[in-house]
């Protein structure tokens, strides 16, 4: 028999939050960071770079934490370039070495 995941009753907040939080903690260690960088991208970066590039990850390759940054701009090789200011800014801001790399994908859907 399948369980429901939703109830037909309202719940406390109290209940809610701890399983929401659960969930966002098993994503990994780096969410918060995430989503803080997400939230603070443009105070960051700056107007220039933030326009055209956006996060959507950052994942440990070789070891290493690499932030994964996609861009619809067809000069991605250009924005490219900036990877150590951008490296740079990031750990600055959280005071902290938490980016060691980036990797540039293109999309197609920003």
């Amino acid at each position: 028999m399948r369980r429901k995941k939703y109830t037909s009753t309202l719940s406390r907040i109290s209940t809610v939050l701890p399983k929401v939080f659960k969930n966002i903690s098993k994503k990994g260690r780096n969410s918060s960071k995430i989503l803080e960088l997400k939230m603070n991208w443009e105070k960051i970066l700056g107007d220039d770079l933030s326009k055209d590039i956006f996060v959507e990850s950052i994942r440990k390759i070789n070891n290493q934490n690499t932030l994964i940054i996609i861009s619809n701009k067809i000069s991605l090789l250009e924005i490219s370039f900036s990877s150590e200011i951008i490296i740079k800014k990031i750990n600055n801001y959280f005071n902290e070495p938490i980016i060691e790399n980036i990797k540039f994908k293109k999309s197609l859907h920003y």
